[in-house]
């Protein structure tokens, strides 16, 4: 029964998720550079920077599932255009509670 778990898993993993080379601007006017990214669900994108893991398919698969269970959030990239991609900015947890403490 667990074999047939981890088996579902890694066909989820496999089916809803691809490798891809895109343009990535990380630093706002800095210069684009082509950066290993990962599309799930053919529509998020994220930055992948474990390119050691792309010849290993054991250590792929665990870091593919991340991106999945929502773990790498902090990775995520937005589309400008067709190939091109600027690191979305997120707003850290101390930040939101600095704000907080600053309305209270």
């Amino acid at each position: 029964m667990f074999f047939n778990k981890r088996k579902a898993w890694k066909q989820e993993v496999n089916r809803r998720t691809l490798l891809c080379y895109k343009y990535v601007r990380v630093v706002k006017d800095g210069p684009e550079e082509l950066r290993l990214c990962i599309a799930v669900d053919s529509s998020k994108f994220y930055l992948f920077p474990f390119e050691d893991a792309v010849n290993d398919p054991r250590k792929s698969l665990k870091y593919r599932g991340r991106y999945l269970t929502g773990e790498m959030e902090g990775l995520r990239l937005r589309e400008v255009s067709p190939g091109h991609c600027v690191l979305v900015a997120r707003e850290s947890a101390t930040g939101a509670e600095q704000l907080a403490s600053k309305r209270a």
